[in-house]
């Protein structure tokens, strides 16, 4: 356990909380989108924070559909009908 906090920010930005992780996702038959929706461990003050997502997957790339302060909802779009891509979205979220 860390006696300080690891994200560096402003002072007038308060306490900045960091959440990270891997979600694993699979395409079947055609299918060209998929919606991953990440559960937070700790909520958020509210859905102001930043999220960033990538695919482990040069086939596939990752936007941000909807937030809320528990989860948020990752789509995965799929750009060429090949193999039925899987694998994990990486992500992080920083925020208050």
């Amino acid at each position: 356990m860390l006696t300080f906090n690891p994200v560096i920010a402003p002072a007038s930005a308060g306490t900045v909380k960091q959440q990270f992780g891997l979600s694993p996702y699979s395409f079947t038959s055609q299918r060209d989108q998929l919606d991953i929706i990440i559960k937070f461990d700790e909520s958020f003050e509210n859905d102001a924070y930043v999220v960033t997502a990538t695919s482990d997957h040069p086939a596939c790339y990752a936007v941000v559909r909807s937030k809320t302060v528990n989860s948020v909802v990752i789509g995965l779009i799929r750009t060429r009908i090949s193999d039925e891509p899987n694998g994990f979205i990486n992500w992080i979220a920083i925020g208050r």
